[in-house]
């Protein structure tokens, strides 16, 4: 039984605390001496940054009777690391039973993997380590934000066609982490074209979530660039937006010359032109000219249109 480690538990885990950090290597213990339990033998957190993980506890148990001291510390190699609380007050039990809470203290690392070791000892009533175990720890920290998907939005439009389709952005936390958020529209110019949710800005009570961007009103003939800013929990994402209202055809090459002279006329005086129709618009072609031809009558985007020279009638 460990009766003095139960009656002065707190003063016997500071001494063996220090204990720990003065000897080299244990006492001439090994971490296969018997009498000495601990789960898990390995622990880790995973939080996104600036958020605390949930403690976690470590299981003791003693079954060697001269065993009369508890301590947790860190192997002298190791340099306890700031992050972790391994203050005496997070051991707690009493007899055979022990339970030390692990606890992380600092959120402002930045992301990535912290590892450290733990240590658990157990000594006689004159300190000598009789057994000891350790017990690997890890801190993930995730990168804290509000992901946007898909990122940025692109809307375009005919020249007098209708308002392009509302368009939906998912939102969520890089950590899984749940708070509420707000959405706002930014202008580099010509403001007042976007919405939020149907207005300017909109709010929500928790990740994940979405919006539905949308462009109430078709403007004229050019490129406009807005942007929805989102906040929450103090991270920031902007979704850019790009708005474009073009000509419903874009014809290239816009105008067709031939030349004939005295020679022969080639056997093929046919000219190709790229029609650009905005998708979703179709064309009608036809010739004012006898001596002209084109093909086909009709097209949609992505056609072409041929336009010929009529030999006979040149």
């Amino acid at each position: 039984m460990i009766s003095r480690a139960s009656r002065i538990e707190q003063g016997l885990c500071a001494a063996l605390v220090l204990l720990l950090a003065a000897c080299s290597g244990g006492g001439g213990s090994s971490p296969s001496d018997p009498g000495l339990t601990v789960s898990p033998a390995s622990v880790s957190f995973t939080a996104a940054q600036r958020t605390i993980p949930p403690a976690q506890d470590i299981q003791i148990t003693i079954s060697r009777a001269d065993a009369a001291f508890i301590g947790v510390g860190s192997p002298p190699s190791v340099t306890p690391p700031e992050w972790l609380d391994q203050s005496p007050s997070r051991l707690n039990g009493a007899g055979n039973n022990w339970t030390f809470t692990l606890a992380v203290l600092s959120t402002s690392l930045a992301p990535g993997t912290y590892t450290t070791t733990v240590r658990i000892e157990i000594a006689d009533t004159n300190q000598n380590i009789l057994a000891f175990r350790d017990v690997q720890v890890s801190y993930t920290i995730q990168p804290a934000g509000i992901s946007a998907a898909p990122p940025s939005l692109t809307f375009s439009q005919p020249e007098g066609g209708s308002a392009p389709a509302a368009q939906t952005v998912a939102l969520s936390e890089l950590g899984n982490a749940s708070y509420a958020w707000n959405a706002a529209t930014l202008y580099s110019y010509e403001s007042g074209w976007l919405n939020v949710n149907g207005a300017s800005q909109a709010s929500g009570p928790s990740l994940p979530s979405s919006i539905s961007v949308s462009i109430p009103t078709p403007l004229r003939l050019g490129t406009y660039s807005a942007g929805v800013r989102i906040t929450g929990n103090g991270n920031v994402t902007d979704i850019p937006v790009s708005y474009v209202v073009r000509k419903a055809l874009l014809p290239s090459p816009n105008s067709l010359s031939y030349t004939i002279g005295n020679t022969p006329l080639p056997a093929d005086m046919t000219k190709q032109v790229s029609v650009d129709a905005f998708p979703g618009v179709t064309w009608t072609a036809a010739s004012s000219a006898p001596w002209l031809s084109v093909s086909p009558a009709s097209g949609g985007s992505g056609d072409s249109l041929s336009a010929s020279l009529v030999q006979a009638d040149v």
